[in-house]
C-alpha cells in the first residue's frame, strides 16, 4: 500500500514500461530505503501525559508501557519515527517507508502471495525492530510474466547495482526492475531505463500513445491544492 503516493503519475509509467517489455522479460525486482533509526529499547517512565493525549487509548491492545515524551517527538508528519521502531507499537521501516516504496514494485508485478520468504539483518531484539534488514520473496508466475524474485532492503543493506557506474545509494527510496534486456530504476517521481546486452536496442519496444496510457489513480496535485484552499477559507 502506498496510500496517496500511488496517485503520482510515475507509478503508472513504471508499470507500463515493465508490462510492455521495455526491459525484456521481467526476472527480478527489489526496493529499498536508507533510513537508519536505531533504538536501544523501550523508554523508561518520564513525566505524565499531556492533557490532550489519552495515553492508554494510544497504547490500545499493546502491552502496558509507561509514558515517555520520547515516543512523541519529531514534529508533525515525522512523529511516527519516534515510536514505530518498537515491536509493541509498530513494524519498523519495512512497515513505514517500506509500504510506500514497495508499492512501486507491487503496482507493476500484479503479484499474489509469495511462495517463500526469507529475512536477514540485525540480530533479533525482542524490543526493537531491526535497522539493517533485507527480505527475499519468491513470487509465482502469472498470465503475463514468469516467476520472479522480489526483495526489500533497508538500513544500509542495498542491492548490487546493475553496472558499476550506477550508484543506487544516491536514491534514498527506490525500486529496480531487472529484465532480460535491461534495467529500470525508479524513485517515487522519476524512472530511467538502461538497455543491456547486444540485443537491447529498444527496437522491440513500442511506447504507448497518449490515448492508451493508464488513467490516473487520482489527481494528486489537485487534492493538494484543494486542501490548501480549504485551509485559506478557514483562516
Amino acid at each position: 500500500m502506498g496510500t496517496r503516493r500511488h496517485a503520482i503519475e510515475n507509478f503508472n509509467r513504471v508499470r507500463e514500461l515493465v508490462r510492455d517489455g521495455a526491459i525484456g522479460e521481467l526476472q527480478e525486482v527489489c526496493a529499498w530505503g536508507d533510513r537508519k533509526i536505531p533504538r536501544p529499547g523501550y523508554l523508561p517512565a518520564a513525566g505524565e501525559p499531556p492533557a490532550d493525549l489519552h495515553f492508554d487509548l494510544w497504547l490500545g491492545p499493546s502491552p502496558a508501557h509507561p509514558y515517555n515524551p520520547g515516543y512523541f517527538s519529531g514534529g508533525p508528519g515525522m512523529n511516527c519515527l519516534s515510536w514505530n521502531m518498537y515491536w509493541d507499537f509498530g513494524s519498523g521501516q519495512v512497515g513505514d517507508m517500506g509500504s510506500h516504496t514497495m508499492d512501486l514494485a507491487w503496482n507493476a508485478l500484479d503479484a499474489e502471495l509469495p511462495v517463500t520468504a526469507e529475512g536477514k539483518g540485525d540480530p533479533f531484539n525482542p524490543e526493537v525492530t531491526p535497522v539493517k534488514l533485507e527480505t527475499h520473496f519468491d513470487i509465482p508466475a502469472n498470465d503475463w510474466r514468469p516467476a520472479v524474485k522480489l526483495a526489500w532492503y533497508q538500513g544500509g543493506a542495498m542491492p548490487d547495482p546493475p553496472v558499476q557506474y550506477i550508484n543506487l545509494n544516491k536514491i534514498d527510496h527506490g525500486a529496480m526492475f531487472e529484465g532480460s534486456k535491461g534495467v529500470l530504476v525508479a524513485n517515487f517521481d522519476s524512472r530511467v531505463v538502461y538497455p543491456q546486452g547486444s540485443q537491447a536496442d529498444l527496437t522491440y519496444y513500442k511506447p504507448r500513445t497518449k490515448e492508451t496510457l493508464l488513467p490516473p489513480v487520482g489527481d494528486f496535485q489537485r487534492h493538494g491544492l484543494m486542501r490548501a484552499k480549504a485551509t485559506e477559507d478557514v483562516l
